[in-house]
């Protein structure tokens, strides 16, 4: 019999408890959409075997903290649901928010007057996609 494939579900897990945490404004919001990310970067399967043991998860990590680990493992064998209590579909308009505020954490640990704040600016003013070596931009 073959087994379940668990990465598409976690994906969507970890996604829907980022939103959860996007709207009530709290700092979680940034662990899980790390753990997202993670997720969707394995290449192999995740799954559960018969014996109970979980094959291809992620490690705990920077990008992978434990608090996730440890709902990913609740979530794979059945302990805690794919959508949290609370859970709703973001609108659109909630949605371009939600993308947009991905960016920000970087930013705001950017110091002002540093070299890459100074680039950040440079791209920002400079309305183009991508800056060559020269004068000419």
């Amino acid at each position: 019999m073959p087994q379940k494939v668990w990465n598409e579900d976690l994906v969507k897990a970890l996604q829907a408890r980022h939103e959860v945490a996007w709207r009530e404004q709290k700092q979680a919001q940034y662990k899980w959409r790390d753990g997202m990310r993670t997720i969707e970067a394995v290449r192999k399967d995740i799954r559960l075997t018969s014996t109970g043991k979980i094959y291809n998860l992620p490690t705990q990590s920077k990008s992978f903290v434990k608090t996730v680990y440890e709902e990913c493992v609740k979530i794979i064998n059945g302990e805690a649901p794919i959508y949290p209590l609370g859970y709703r579909v973001l609108t659109p308009a909630e949605r371009q928010n939600l993308e947009e505020s991905a960016f920000l954490p970087y930013i705001e640990q950017l110091q002002r007057e540093s070299g890459g704040y100074a680039i950040l600016l440079a791209f920002h003013f400079s309305q183009q996609e991508s800056m060559k070596k020269g004068s000419d931009m």
